[in-house]
């Protein structure tokens, strides 16, 4: 044998040496019928942010690979290559000489630089709503529109590193987006076992019961390197981070090894291909941050390609998830597999559910909603004014896209929605680069707003007055208005919903330091009328968070008390009225200092409390809520509000020798399924205060210095609220005396639970990222997963799901209760009639899933373990659960506008007292209210520069099919009668949802399925009709539309 393979090696080198060693590669352009297809998709996945920030990561990392990828790509007209983070590309972009932008555009047009995804970032998908999920989107895609026209526009999506996936995302961010393909490179282990055996890897996604068949994306796992899944292929070429071994063909040469790979390619493309249908395959060649040298990948690749070529066996080339969706549908042979349920949550192997990072870093989180709040009425007042640029000289923080005052907030926004940013699985010092992104470029957004209003609120003459804007009212702190007590103040909301808000309740911090002074509160208008205000005293626990933000590194205890002084909340009361807010507008009202009288709170315990629509029953011994009553419908169930804590495991060996887990960042795992009180030993009391008055009714109580909540009686509100407050979570653990580890520090992940009489036969429901309700059955999966699924190993994080904004249970025929929240959490019902919260984590330890650091958030925005200079409390954090009980009809009405009110709440800006008879006019930029069950969800001029002066609209069907008998219908709107008051529409075209293509050029697939098992949409999509089209159940229209300013006409 030996002898043999000499004489065959001398035979080639011979060879090689007469022909010398300049050998054409003969690499295939294409599919070939009769073999196996490898579709060689070359890419990197580039993080916008994760352990480093995202500056960080282009500057020492991206921008190398761009320019080495160009290259390769030039210097052989064969090569092909994928990206996917415009937020990465805009920025090397704009650092191009215009030469090399030209070549770069040559590439774009022949199809070999291809736009895969094209998002800012490669989002989450379990922490943001769908609108962070569309604007993202759509800002990417319209810098690729922007720079190299609708041709580039990305035709496939994969979310290759997400940790789960959302039904949001096939329907709306693939199919909808324009692009009908999507891949990922994780699922869970259970399925994707099974999958594998039958040939399931890939099937047709119908993420959406409304839109049905019409919203179908062809979707799958990547097979990665054995089967397991991932965005690598079977060979890796990053020599710079990987100790592998390249191809070497030069027989001539010592370590001739090219037809080992040439086996190896063979054999792993006939492993995958007995796990695929038809005769192609796909491998995602490339990983985090590869092709810093792309000449190692593309060398490598090339040599392999035509080695396998000359081989016979196999055939690989260059190609993209695009053109890979494009050849499997030409396969009309297959039936296809519909699938309608999500994949979520994500079970990686035993003890590892990624369920953790639902409510990691909550506090990040919630910012994120209330910017993207804050973002929404920044393009409204942009466009009502008009007015694009500020008068003060401001410079947009690069990379540019759009040409408004809004734009570096949508950048910032948009990098954080990465799955490596809302999702919490950041380094600390990335999350705070997140953070302060956001903060920096919001300033310009504050500036453009009070401009606007400046000219909105008085009748289009412009003044200067000055609004100011408090980012800390849910916690009783302005500085403003509490300064402004003694002299008064005006208070302006916006509304950012197409409906009117009527009673709409405002809680206001001010300082009243004598006795007997109390506030008058006016609406303004034409007329000024005087409205019922009422005065509720700050408790201790409201005035004790503030101060919480001190770092006592390095301080003296005289420098301390100093800082605790600046920290101070000199705020003693809030101040509540009520007012009307017009549809998508402002509404002003003066609150002055008065002796008149103002209600009066009661602070007498009573057990049974009201606010006209719901009343809410207390223990009369231990003071504990005992019951919920919707007094409208009579529909009641008992309430037990319970708070408690996991102990986060912290990993190590199982008895199989098997790595287990520990709770961090990613995962959850709690070391037992006991519900811990969060404190010393439980009392048989509540410490409860009681504040009722004419307006609202708060229900104080304080379960422990570290969880507290307060029930809210808001007079005549749909709903009952719970403030509540958590955090900071201790780490010491003196109090638990008979645990092993009592007086050692332990991780804690803090939960809230709502225990109901409620007979849910183990069923609840979870939004999807805010829109259509999936149904989640305890301990089971549904039915396209394996059945039974087993939970043994995890029974209490494997029943977790992510609660986007809404999780309800129902007695079948007889009620709901609905839970929205105003930030994303993680939930579940562990048992009938209960639903569960987790609202705040604080663990210890590392999860091994790559961030490196345990989640120990502190309120100074450091790391509570890994940095000596770290001298903070833990995190504290303040958001709301409000509930609704009524009969399920009732529940599926009110809980789509509650969540709407409560996702996109009014803001609320301040501003000084002019004169004695001050007046601030109202205003409505609509004639009349949008239907309840329609919302404009978008409305924005910032990419108007390159869509030749047309404003990018959106319109929303906010219920799903059959989820209301009334709500659920159709609703005809007439774009020129929404904008009546803005003058002619000259034109409208309606697109895809991220506005880069004509709706009749959004791509689509006709697949061969069991059409028994399809969904036919109950209601079928009619064109536009001018200016007047139908909004679908469920249904996102998307517009550009042209007003009689001037502008040449769309193409």
């Amino acid at each position: 044998m030996f002898v043999h393979r000499l004489v065959g090696l001398v035979t080639a080198c011979c060879l090689c040496t007469v022909k010398g060693r300049y050998m054409p590669l003969n690499i295939s352009r294409g599919p070939v019928d009769g073999m196996i297809n490898v579709h060689i998709v070359s890419h990197t996945h580039d993080d916008t942010g994760w352990l480093k920030s995202v500056d960080q990561y282009y500057f020492q990392e991206v921008r190398y690979i761009l320019d080495t990828v160009v290259d390769s790509l030039l210097n052989e007209p064969y090569r092909k290559f994928n990206y996917v983070e415009m937020a990465f590309f805009s920025r090397w972009w704009e650092d191009q000489s215009p030469r090399r932008k030209e070549a770069v555009r040559r590439l774009v047009h022949e199809k070999r630089l291809i736009f895969l995804n094209g998002g800012w970032c490669m989002h989450d998908e379990a922490g943001p709503l769908y609108t962070e999920m569309i604007d993202q989107t759509t800002r990417g895609h319209q810098f690729i529109l922007k720079e190299f026209g609708p041709d580039a526009a990305p035709n496939a999506t994969w979310q290759v590193d997400p940790f789960g996936h959302s039904n949001t995302q096939a329907s709306l961010l693939s199919a909808e987006a324009g692009m009908p393909a999507l891949f990922w490179g994780r699922m869970n282990e259970n399925d994707r076992n099974v999958r594998r055996k039958n040939k399931g890897l890939e099937y047709i996604w119908e993420g959406s019961y409304s839109l049905g068949s019409s919203s179908q994306t062809f979707a799958g796992e990547l097979w990665g390197v054995t089967g397991g899944g991932s965005y690598m292929c079977p060979f890796n070429f990053e020599f710079m981070q990987y100790d592998h071994d390249g191809i070497q063909d030069d027989p001539r040469r010592h370590d001739y090894n090219v037809q080992e790979f040439v086996e190896k390619a063979v054999q792993k493309a006939i492993d995958q291909h007995k796990e695929y249908r038809t005769s192609h395959i796909m491998w995602a060649c490339g990983m985090d941050f590869n092709y810093h040298n792309a000449d190692t990948w593309f060398y490598n690749l090339d040599r392999l390609m035509h080695h396998a070529r000359m081989d016979g066996r196999i055939n690989l080339f260059y190609s993209s998830p695009a053109d890979y969706t494009q050849a499997k549908n030409r396969d009309q042979e297959e039936d296809w597999e519909i699938r309608q349920d999500d994949l979520m949550n994500l079970k990686e192997r035993d003890h590892a559910y990624w369920t953790g990072y639902f409510s990691s870093r909550v506090a990040f989180k919630r910012l994120l909603r209330k910017s993207s709040n804050l973002l929404t009425v920044g393009r409204q007042v942009q466009f009502l004014t008009k007015n694009q640029y500020l008068q003060a000289t401001t410079e947009h923080v690069p990379p540019v896209v759009g040409s408004t005052w809004t734009d570096a907030f949508e950048s910032s926004i948009a990098v954080a929605t990465h799955h490596d940013g809302v999702s919490g699985t950041a380094k600390q010092a990335v999350n705070d680069d997140y953070a302060q992104r956001i903060s920096e470029s919001q300033v310009l957004v504050e500036a453009g707003i009070q401009q606007g209003l400046n000219t909105l609120l008085h009748e289009g003459k412009h003044e200067d007055k000055e609004f100011v804007f408090c980012q800390q009212l849910n916690i009783s702190v302005c500085d403003f208005t509490t300064a402004s007590s003694e002299t008064g103040f005006t208070v302006t909301a916006w509304n950012p919903l197409a409906h009117k808000l009527e009673d709409y309740q405002f809680q206001i911090p001010v300082r009243v330091d004598k006795d007997g002074l109390g506030f008058e509160v006016f609406v303004t208008g034409t007329d000024i009328i005087n409205t019922k205000a009422q005065l509720l005293p700050l408790d201790s626990r409201t005035k004790e968070l503030p101060l919480l933000y001190l770092n006592w590194y390095g301080l003296s205890k005289n420098q301390a008390d100093t800082e605790l002084q600046k920290l101070k909340n000199h705020a003693t009361h809030n101040l509540v009225f009520s007012g009307d807010l017009p549809p998508l507008g402002a509404a002003s009202f003066i609150a002055k200092p008065s002796r008149a009288k103002v209600a009066k709170n009661k602070d007498n315990f009573k057990t049974e409390y009201s606010n006209g629509v719901y009343s809410v029953t207390l223990n009369s011994k231990t003071h504990a809520v005992e019951r919920i009553k919707n007094l409208e419908t009579g529909v009641e169930t008992s309430l037990d509000l319970q708070w408690g804590w996991y102990e986060s495991n912290e990993g190590g060996k199982s008895s199989t020798g098997d790595a287990n887990s520990a709770s961090g960042a990613y995962i959850f795992r709690p070391q037992t399924s006991t519900f811990h009180y969060p404190g010393r030993k439980k009392s048989e009391i509540v410490e409860t205060q009681v504040v009722s008055g004419s307006l609202v009714t708060e229900i104080r109580q304080k379960i422990s210095p570290w969880a507290s909540h307060v029930i809210r009686l808001k007079k005549g509100t749909p709903y009952v609220e719970i403030e509540f407050t958590a955090g900071p979570i201790p780490l010491s653990n003196e109090w638990l005396e008979d645990h092993p580890k009592a007086g050692k520090h332990l991780g804690k992940e803090l939960a809230l639970r709502y225990k109901t009489s409620l007979a849910s036969r183990s069923t609840f429901y979870t939004d999807s990222n805010g829109r259509e309700m999936m149904k989640r059955v305890r301990n089971q999966r549904p039915a396209s997963y394996p059945q039974p699924f087993d939970f043994h190993d995890e029974p209490i994080a494997g029943n977790y799901y992510p609660v986007n904004s809404m999780i309800a249970l129902e007695e079948p025929g007889e009620a709901q209760m609905c839970i929205i929240t105003d930030s994303t959490q993680g939930g579940t019902s562990l048992r009938d009639g209960e639903l569960e919260l987790m609202v705040l984590r604080r663990v210890l330890h590392d999860d091994a899933k790559g961030v490196g650091e345990p989640l120990n958030e502190t309120m100074c925005g450091c790391n509570g373990k890994n940095d000596p200079t770290c001298l903070c409390h833990g995190l504290a954090v303040r958001g709301t659960h409000k509930i609704i009980l009524d009969t399920p009809e009732n529940a599926n009405a009110m809980r789509r506008k509650l969540n709407l009110a409560t996702q996109f709440e009014p803001l609320v800006f301040f501003s000084s007292l002019s004169s004695e008879n001050s007046r601030v006019l109202s205003y409505s930029a609509l004639n009349d209210a949008l239907p309840d069950n329609i919302r404009l969800l978008t409305i924005s001029q910032n990419y108007a520069a390159h869509q030749k002066g047309a404003t990018l609209i959106r319109f929303e069907h906010i219920y799903a099919v059959d989820e209301h008998p009334e709500y659920s219908k159709p609703v005809h709107i007439c774009l020129q009668e929404v904008f009546a008051k803005h003058g002619t529409i000259a034109e409208v075209v309606e697109t895809t949802l991220t506005a880069n293509r004509r709706i009749e050029d959004k791509p689509t697939f006709t697949w061969k399925t069991d059409l028994a098992s399809q969904t036919k949409p109950k209601f079928e999509t009619v064109p536009l009709n001018q200016t007047r089209f139908i909004l679908n159940p469920m249904a996102i229209r998307t517009f550009l539309v042209k007003f009689d300013q001037g502008f040449t006409e769309l193409s």
